[in-house]
């Protein structure tokens, strides 16, 4: 009764541990304002750009470039203050207001035509640079407290990878509701195609999304509670000792005071630490015990003379609470250059196929202008759709063989664009399921993989996404900029044949090329997770020999040899063969059925005829059959 008590206390508890619903949902809730601004960043910002306020492609380029890098730069410097930040409310959350604050201030400008065609083109650039550069600033600080609460708040490792699945299958739902309104937008307008004077239907977009990212942001902040930080908890617990300000500085003239009249000895050559006369161990002793006369066998509580000279400042940087790698030490990890190139490869194929869609639809396929809003909802769709298979996919294949497959169906979208053709140009449909379906599974998985590196290291957790993500910004946006730049149309309103087929070979040849690529580094990189049951069965032949000659009385003869079988079934044995990053196989023990007098050795005398039945095979030395394994 006690064990089973034990049982339900235990599961109990463990249900209290876990995340509720509601948590993860205000989780997820949290990053829909960086979501509904990605999605239009990436999807509308250059077709916006070039077909209503008619820059450059060099200089439509150079923005996206220069936001980019911008966005790179600021995303480790925030991510080393997130780290570093002590507040009551939250580090992580109150960086996220800060960012979510920077957001909505520049979003809504980035879409609105404050500059008239009249304008240069050198005007126009410097406005829309400085607008994005603070747009991205505020997005890096969003993205980094955002995913930095995942080590916080999660319990296990599955909780994280559901944490994951949330946040991108939300950000495909976000993706959802930017096409939807602009369908919407783009329907009440009377032009056959993208003009200048559809800048009010982009206008009235950035506002809405900046109002419903507003809301999600109360809610993320009203159902989430971030645990307080390491340092947090060390610095309430000065301030509950007392005045710690008036404390340092009377401690401060002590041991001033104690200098002048012990100067320290030269440090020890062997350990090289000097003692130091600031408190004796005899007086942290009595300030640990309450009552002044009882007397505590500790041998710490020495004479004043021989506490001062054994008193010694001792730091133990083993012992820090939340200690976890340095920065010095992720920078030295090849797992952390391992994982990023993937997650890279991944942002990389996400970020183009997102952003030239609309330009390969409307410039390629000569799809009306509605184009650009529903074949982008259903890449999204299907992606929302594909997100929700990740966690089950990792759980039994691995995340190895899931990105595998997400990929191959990403290179499978990549070479369809570049073989479609007008007349068969229904077709895309399927190409951009195959799209939204293998950028979902890619993208799940890689954050799963960055989760699953940095672990429980909390402390920074946030270096480690500040460090990826400068890599990523930095890299989508050199592509950008060097597509833009290569790019031979001039003029916006000149057909050009050529121009086209550009955009064809941006659309498939660059996408498919990242998505090799990732292919490739985790087939490289990563070991395989996956399940094998083995089912084994083994008989053992028990043989008959005389008892006298094997307990050496004396010399007698064997008569013939009667043989019997016994069979003998091994339980399945589940054997989890390799891992992420340590490739280790965890074997359990092997149960067998305990039966009859077999499992001894030295059996009991059952003789017949002065003869015994001893088994050659027993549990100390297990049957050569057992090794046999069969993977189902």
């Amino acid at each position: 009764m006690n064990r089973l008590a034990n049982f339900f206390r235990c599961k109990k508890s463990q249900e209290k541990a876990r995340l509720a619903v509601g948590q993860k949902f205000c989780y997820g809730v949290g990053h829909i304002l960086n979501d509904l601004a990605a999605n239009t960043w990436f999807s509308y910002l250059i077709i916006y750009l070039t077909k209503v306020v008619r820059l450059s492609n060099g200089h439509t380029g150079l923005v996206v470039l220069l936001g980019q890098v911008t966005d790179g730069v600021c995303t480790p410097i925030i991510a080393i203050l997130n780290d570093k930040t002590v507040c009551r409310y939250g580090r992580r959350k109150i960086w996220h207001i800060v960012g979510s604050l920077c957001v909505s201030c520049t979003f809504p400008l980035l879409f609105t035509r404050l500059i008239g065609d009249e304008a240069n083109d050198s005007l126009k650039l410097a406005y829309y640079i400085s607008i994005a550069a603070f747009f991205q600033f505020g997005w890096g600080c969003v993205q980094i407290s955002h995913l930095s609460l995942i080590p916080e708040i999660a319990i296990s490792e599955s909780e994280k990878v559901e944490l994951n699945a949330i946040r991108s299958a939300l950000r495909f739902i976000c993706g959802i509701f930017v096409f939807c309104v602009t369908w919407v937008l783009l329907g009440r307008s009377s032009e056959a195609s993208i003009s200048p004077s559809m800048w009010q239907q982009f206008m009235y977009l950035g506002f809405i999304i900046v109002a419903t990212g507003t809301v999600c942001n109360v809610v993320f902040h009203v159902g989430i509670k971030e645990p307080p930080s390491d340092a947090l908890l060390k610095w309430l617990e000065e301030r509950k000792s007392g005045n710690h300000k008036f404390k340092r500085r009377g401690t401060e003239k002590r041991g001033l005071l104690a200098r002048a009249v012990y100067p320290p000895p030269s440090p020890s050559r062997r350990s090289g630490a000097s003692p130091a006369v600031v408190m004796t161990l005899c007086e942290k002793e009595k300030k640990r015990t309450a009552d002044p006369n009882e007397r505590t066998d500790c041998p710490a509580c020495l004479e004043d003379g021989e506490a001062r000279k054994s008193s010694m400042d001792i730091t133990d940087k083993t012992a820090i609470p939340g200690g976890g790698k340095s920065k010095r030490q992720w920078m030295t990890c090849p797992g952390m250059y391992k994982t990023g190139l993937v997650y890279i490869c991944t942002r990389l194929y996400v970020n183009v196929s997102q952003s030239y869609l609309p330009l390969y639809l409307t410039e390629t396929m000569r799809f009306e202008k509605e184009s650009i809003a529903y074949f982008p909802l259903v890449v999204l769709v299907t992606g929302v759709l594909a997100s929700t298979a990740v966690k089950p996919l990792n759980k039994r294949l691995g995340s190895k063989i899931t990105f595998c497959l997400g990929a191959m169906m990403a290179v499978s979208a990549s070479f369809w664009f570049f073989v479609q053709t007008i007349d068969a140009r229904t077709a895309v449909y399927a190409t951009s399921m195959l799209m939204g379906s293998g950028g979902s599974v890619m993208l799940v998985t890689s954050f799963s993989l960055i989760a699953q590196l940095i672990g429980h290291d909390k402390r920074s957790g946030a270096f480690v996404y500040g460090f990826i993500g400068f890599f990523d910004k930095v890299f989508s946006g050199a592509i950008f900029a060097i597509i833009q730049q290569l790019n031979p149309r001039k003029d916006q309103g000149v057909e050009c044949s050529k121009c086209d087929e550009y955009t064809r070979h941006v659309q498939s040849i660059v996408p498919g090329t990242v998505a090799v690529l990732g292919l490739v580094s985790v087939m490289v990189f990563f070991e395989s997770i996956f399940v094998c049951k083995k089912r084994a069965s083994t008989t053992d032949a028990a043989v008959q020999v005389d008892l006298d000659e094997i307990l050496g009385d004396g010399d007698s003869s064997s008569s013939g040899v009667d043989t019997s079988s016994m069979t003998e079934k091994a339980d399945s044995e589940v054997c989890h063969i390799g891992s992420a990053e340590k490739g280790a196989c965890a074997t359990q023990s092997r149960p067998f059925d305990c039966s009859i007098e077999s499992r001894n050795f030295h059996p009991k005398k059952t003789t017949k005829q002065n003869y015994v039945a001893i088994r050659l095979a027993s549990v100390s030395l297990p049957s050569p059959v057992l090794d046999r394994r069969t993977i189902i």
